[in-house]
């Protein structure tokens, strides 16, 4: 299939190949579907001091078209741009938690909104086609925390999910530093079953939470070997605290959840992708066909016939 890229509503090409025209279908009432193939991912990168050109050439590389990193380690409410992307990024004291969003310049004109909420979470909306699509990077707190900083986290995610519009399509992506493990138990509704090692306190949490708010963790969805269920290697322990989660009725538009393997910037953590579909309606504009009588071919007196009933009926030739 010949490989093409559509731009919202002007048809530019996207450098980046981030959306990516998949197939047509012709629907009914004179319409065509189109599947638009959206790449989105999460990626806990340690720092980005000395590494914003890698992240950028990695991006790139995987026609990713939006970014969610952890751990910039860069401090302050700000935006920066970056050979081709502009990053927002929210950060306290540039040692411990720190947000950012990359989105390609290509798409900076359909921006709705970006909202820093703190140094664990932010958030993007942007226009795709005819929709609004709203991203969340969250950074969930680690194992050693208090109680207190983990129900804070869970309370100000779930604030900012009620002031998303429930007809946006939605993704939150990010580490969340829980093992959500194998077993499906009192979650099937949201957890397919493909996870990897045992469920933690932080796992269940990042479950419970999912379940409340109708959203399904989208790494669970399609089966995979464990090396490509991993999103952490450190120390010789392998974990898969990273994920992301769309609502339920979206679920089977994604069509994928992986991690990339062989990426050339080294971190601890991998880049998480998801894959998703959009659809796209065109309405096929009618033609008025107006015909024409070739006079000259008429045989005969077929032509003064013809021509006298044209003429009786009210049209003229």
């Amino acid at each position: 299939m010949k490989r093409q890229m559509w731009w919202g509503l002007k048809n530019k090409i996207l450098a980046q190949d981030s959306i990516k025209l998949k197939s047509k279908e012709r629907g009914s009432g004179g319409q065509r579907k189109q599947d638009l193939e959206l790449r989105v991912g999460t990626w806990n990168i340690g720092t980005l001091e000395a590494k914003s050109l890698e992240l950028i050439n990695e991006l790139s590389k995987y026609r990713i078209l939006v970014a969610c990193v952890q751990e910039t380690r860069w401090k302050g409410k700000k935006a920066k741009g970056i050979k081709g992307y502009k990053l927002w990024y929210a950060g306290m004291d540039g040692r411990n938690n720190e947000v950012g969003i990359l989105v390609p310049n290509d798409i900076l004109k359909q921006l709705v909104e970006v909202r820093r909420c703190n140094d664990r979470i932010i958030l993007v909306r942007i226009v795709v086609g005819e929709e609004i699509i709203a991203i969340v990077n969250a950074y969930g707190p680690q194992l050693g925390l208090d109680e207190q900083v983990k129900c804070e986290f869970r309370d100000k995610l779930g604030d900012l999910m009620r002031t998303i519009p429930e007809n946006e399509k939605f993704f939150l992506g990010g580490d969340f530093n829980g093992h959500i493990g194998r077993d499906a138990r009192n979650y099937n509704s949201i957890h397919s079953g493909f996870g990897l090692g045992a469920r933690n306190e932080s796992g269940e949490n990042l479950l419970a939470f999912a379940l409340a708010k109708e959203l399904v963790i989208a790494n669970s969805i399609f089966r995979k070997k464990d090396e490509h269920l991993t999103t952490c290697k450190s120390g010789g322990h392998v974990t898969q605290v990273d994920y992301f989660l769309v609502r339920k009725g979206d679920r089977t538009s994604c069509l994928d959840c992986k991690v990339v393997l062989g990426t050339e910037m080294s971190t601890q953590h991998r880049l998480l992708v998801l894959f998703f579909r959009m659809r796209k309606k065109i309405v096929e504009k009618k033609v008025n066909f107006r015909g024409q009588i070739m006079w000259e071919r008429l045989k005969g007196n077929m032509a003064t016939t013809l021509s006298n009933k044209i003429n009786l009926s009210g049209f003229s030739r």
